[in-house]
């Protein structure tokens, strides 16, 4: 069990049942009753600290603290090599193959296409050995300057514990003191 002051969530928590973009959520367990299916905190970086609700709507994904969704694995969700490959499916195949290290981050990094908008681009990320992946993400483009504009890195805690951190793209130089202050911070929230 986890606990949060009230002040991180820009959103409410989602529960077990139907989503809060279904008619009848309302009527879905809530509390300790029910089965948490995600929640969703914004912190100021790096305190880690509650930010400000005006902030994340105002500078949406461009956010300039952390968002971070936090979910219990239910399903396969948290194979970080299946989530890579999917990543890279509108790819050539030989894409992973030009990925880069850089030291500052400890990532590896290549540009591949979106997913979705093909004729877009995304940069690639992961942390460690393809066998063997710590965490793995991606930054959305944009035509308009700056083209890549948020980043969304995810990983595993505590084996069942699937985090996404919502970040800039500057942040990513600094990824494992985010990824480190983020498990602390959830270590903290134990109860």
């Amino acid at each position: 069990m986890y606990k949060f002051s009230r002040l991180y969530f820009p959103f409410w928590p989602e529960y077990e049942g139907k989503s809060s973009f279904d008619p009848g959520f309302i009527y879905n367990k809530k509390g300790c009753d029910a089965n948490l299916v995600s929640v969703f905190l914004s912190m100021t970086w790096p305190e880690l600290d509650p930010a400000d609700d005006s902030l994340v709507f105002r500078q949406g994904l461009e956010h300039e603290g952390l968002l971070v969704a936090v979910a219990p694995i239910t399903a396969r969700e948290g194979d970080l090599r299946r989530q890579l490959e999917f990543l890279l499916r509108k790819s050539p195949a030989e894409t992973i193959t030009l990925a880069e290290y850089d030291e500052s981050s400890s990532l590896y990094r290549v540009e591949a296409r979106d997913t979705v908008f093909e004729n877009h681009k995304k940069l690639i990320y992961w942390q460690g050995e393809l066998d063997d992946l710590a965490a793995v993400g991606y930054c959305s483009w944009r035509p308009k300057v700056p083209n890549y504009y948020s980043c969304r890195m995810t990983f595993v805690v505590f084996g069942d514990v699937l985090v996404k951190v919502i970040m800039r793209p500057d942040k990513l130089v600094r990824w494992l003191e985010v990824r480190r202050s983020v498990v602390d911070f959830l270590i903290n929230s134990r109860r």
